[in-house]
């Protein structure tokens, strides 16, 4: 249901452009006019000029929008992974109570171990299996498969979400890595009883993790593997702070922190991805303005014509810049991340998958 509804409204964007897009061109002709010769284009100039197009062009048909749907509704799925995991097993999430009995720790009205909780077992089973184990699976085949059937711009292009953070050695550690840790983490908290023994294994996990990047260094950008690492050293703060019960201070401060390194990480890495893809348009729109003799200020004049053919000079240009970042930027190269930034990926941070490690 949630994919026809993003294809549907994907599809009713394509017709509502085709049907009024011409039309909104010709009403705010300013949003489309020559830049002023010399100057870089001032925020409200980019704001316009890119809500113009928005707004005025279709540049995919409907079925490339309903693949384009689709590899969307992939990454909405990856980015709740976690918190789906721990809907599907949390059937197996069972409490001993004081009398002897066993519930379930999310439903305690539900008991556990009887005949009528044997009965939904097998459907719980296979349900967990094809999430857990089939979704990313499923991922692992897809990225093998394209790899050896697209060139390397077409697949960044496509599957830039799932490989634009890693080096191309680690192209997998999206399925094989964090998806990976993030069952981890929902099945020790699922299948082990006391919440101590929980908390400590969960960290150990978490460790684990650390553990792996620092080993195989997977991120293109160091400060990927900085803002990841950091997320889940405050998730083992978090989880073995709170195991602390000789001093409720002590307790307090490690939680505490926890909460500070993982909020604060976050909010850094959010800022610095919005400031540098509000840098990095300001400058692609300079330059592929700037290569057909123009230069970049206020819009001045209408003339849909030479807009039509400025797009095509941005085209080119970034094509140009991607084939170069392609071979400047090897493995673990300092400007690798280069290539991300001029083919204007939106590519999810790590720290977004870091945090979600820690719903539980």
């Amino acid at each position: 249901a949630e994919y026809m509804g993003i294809c549907a409204i994907a599809c009713a964007y394509i017709w509502a452009v085709r049907r009024w897009g011409v039309g909104f061109r010709r009403s705010h002709p300013s949003w489309f006019g020559r830049p002023v010769k010399g100057r870089r284009p001032s925020c409200g100039a980019r704001v316009k000029r890119r809500l113009g197009r928005l707004f005025s062009e279709a540049n995919i048909g409907y079925r490339g929008m309903l693949q384009a749907s689709g590899r969307a509704y992939l990454q909405l799925l990856m980015f709740f992974f976690m918190p789906l995991c721990q809907v599907t097993l949390r059937y197996f999430d069972c409490s001993k109570q004081a009398d002897g009995s066993w519930v379930m720790t999310k439903n305690p009205f539900k008991a556990c171990y009887d005949r009528s909780y044997f009965a939904f077992m097998p459907v719980a089973i296979v349900a967990s299996v094809l999430y857990c184990i089939g979704f990313p699976a499923v991922v692992v085949g897809v990225l093998i498969y394209k790899r050896r059937v697209m060139d390397e711009i077409s697949l960044q292009l496509t599957y830039g979400f799932l490989l634009a953070r890693f080096r191309p050695a680690c192209f997998l550690f999206e399925p094989l890595g964090v998806m990976l840790r993030k069952l981890a983490v929902v099945a020790v908290t699922v299948f082990f009883t006391g919440p101590q023994v929980k908390a400590l294994m969960a960290g150990m996990v978490l460790q684990g993790a650390i553990a792996v990047i620092a080993y195989l260094g997977p991120y293109v950008k160091r400060y990927y593997s900085l803002m990841d690492t950091v997320s889940m050293l405050s998730g083992v703060f978090v989880l073995w702070g709170g195991m602390i019960t000789t001093s409720q201070a002590m307790q307090y401060f490690f939680v505490m922190l926890g909460f500070v390194l993982l909020f604060g990480t976050l909010a850094i890495g959010i800022a610095f991805d919005v400031w540098t893809l509000i840098r990095q348009a300001a400058e692609d729109d300079f330059d592929f303005v700037t290569a057909d003799g123009f230069g970049a200020s206020e819009v001045v004049g209408a003339d849909t014509g030479a807009e039509t053919e400025l797009h095509a000079i941005q085209d080119v240009h970034i094509s140009h810049q991607s084939g170069q970042a392609l071979e400047s930027n090897g493995p673990g190269s300092s400007d690798s991340n280069n290539f991300n930034s001029v083919l204007g990926f939106a590519a999810v941070p790590a720290h977004f998958d870091s945090a979600a490690n820690y719903g539980s």
